[in-house]
């Protein structure tokens, strides 16, 4: 019978790291595979010979080796291929090293394991993209801001034309400080810089009332963040509370997860002055342990029991979430 969960993530996510301490209070078996360890390490093993299934064993964080078809759940929480310890060779090689863990690592898992992703990596990655969102939320039958996606400034001078406020962000963005969302002055921005590469550009909707909705599963949990800002993640010294899900919002929602063959979503939606929601962006790995430091709310709790499946809704545990191990750094919201 397959039991327990396994979770992908860098060795040093805190996310994942206190997933599964709440997890093992909880008697559960769980364990994390370092995806940025690699390197340097003996982590994946696979074994494929015809006529039989591939045999995989990975070694997790804590040096035990399992096998990935024991158990239930696999969390794929963060997943990129800069693996550490290559900072002494060249660009070359690190590429190469890069490469070869992720595809080995992603290749193991993919034909092995055998239970619940959350999510696949395929649609994890698809997911990802800001624009694939957009049309997914459109079908799921979620408003979104009127968006435009251009290098070409006679078009974005047309569509600014249309509305009284545009705010602009980016499509991917870099592994490097946060790009925050801004307002859009066409007086400051060079052509050549717009046509440096494809830009979100939106209406901007009004409001100062900010949705941070954790979806895992079929089961939601908010919070309402009130704040003039049009970005609310460099300041979160304003009023953040839990705020109940109600059906209509919770019916997008699921729409959007189920579009995007998501197992769960972090969501940011904005609800206008006349009480409409407004879809923004959804991560399929976003962050949630700072709204459970601002609001109480048992935030990673609700996430392992999701991981765990229904036998162990109803536990719960005393872990504070102010603890100082696991404090979120308000720059790394995403």
């Amino acid at each position: 019978m397959k039991d327990g969960v396994l979770i992908v993530s860098e060795s040093d996510d805190l996310h994942a790291l206190l997933i599964q301490d709440v997890i093992k209070s909880k008697g559960g078996n769980c364990y994390i595979i370092g995806s940025d360890s690699v390197h340097g390490s003996e982590l994946v093993n696979y074994l494929c010979v015809s006529g039989a299934a591939p045999q995989v064993r990975l070694t997790t964080t804590c040096g035990t080796v399992v096998d990935p078809k024991e158990f239930a759940t696999l969390w794929w929480r963060r997943y990129k291929p800069a693996q550490t310890g290559l900072a002494i060779l060249g660009r070359d090689e690190q590429s190469l090293i890069n490469n070869d863990c992720c595809a080995g690592l992603r290749g193991a898992l993919e034909t092995s394991f055998e239970g619940r992703w959350v999510s696949h990596p395929s649609a994890t990655e698809a997911a990802s993209n800001k624009l694939v969102q957009l049309a997914a939320a459109v079908r799921a039958g979620f408003n979104i801001p009127a968006t435009l996606v251009t290098q070409s400034p006679g078009a974005l001078g047309s569509f600014a034309d249309a509305f009284d406020k545009i705010i602009y962000k980016p499509v991917a963005g870099t592994r490097g400080p946060l790009v925050f969302t801004r307002f859009l002055d066409l007086k400051c921005i060079p052509e050549e810089i717009i046509r440096s590469a494809p830009t979100i550009y939106q209406e901007f909707v009004p409001g100062t009332r900010h949705i941070r909705l954790n979806a895992f599963g079929a089961v939601s949990h908010a919070s309402i963040i009130e704040t003039k800002q049009l970005d609310w993640r460099p300041n979160l010294d304003v009023p953040i509370k839990p705020w109940a899900v109600d059906d209509t919002l919770q019916a997008l929602v699921d729409g959007v997860l189920r579009e995007l063959s998501l197992a769960m979503g972090i969501f940011d939606v904005k609800i206008t002055p006349d009480d409409e929601y407004v879809f923004l962006e959804v991560n399929p790995q976003g962050q949630f342990l700072f709204l459970e430091a601002a609001t109480g709310e048992r935030l990673a709790d609700h996430m392992a029991n999701f991981l765990l499946g229904d036998d162990h809704r109803n536990r719960t545990v005393g872990i504070s979430p102010s603890s100082s191990r696991f404090a979120e750094q308000t720059q790394g919201v995403c």
